[in-house]
């Protein structure tokens, strides 16, 4: 029963990660895509490790995946908001070009 659970936590991460790249390739706006990338980080990436997590048990193993989710929820959201404010003053400069035609 645990395994299921782990199993469908995983499949729940690989659900997210795909709707997030669908929003990549669907999205105009690079504002838009990088929310879709961000959904797709923190919600596929904390369901993959969760899962991850239950099938390695109490381990050091397990502790290894906890420290990795721990400093990605750090990593993750302070990059993509460098990105955001970067993106914002280059549109900025470039008055009426969309950032989206330089990348």
């Amino acid at each position: 029963m645990i395994s299921f659970f782990a199993y469908l936590l995983i499949s729940f991460g690989l659900f997210f990660v795909t709707i997030g790249v669908l929003g990549l390739i669907r999205f105009n706006n690079i504002f838009q895509r990088m929310h879709a990338l961000s959904v797709m980080e923190t919600l596929g990436f904390f369901c993959f490790l969760l899962g991850f997590m239950i099938l390695a048990g109490a381990s050091l193993l397990a502790l290894k995946l906890f420290l990795i989710f721990i400093l990605m929820m750090i990593i993750a959201p302070t990059s993509t908001h460098v990105l955001a404010m970067y993106a914002r003053l280059f549109e900025k400069k470039t008055e009426g070009e969309e950032l989206s035609n330089h990348l």
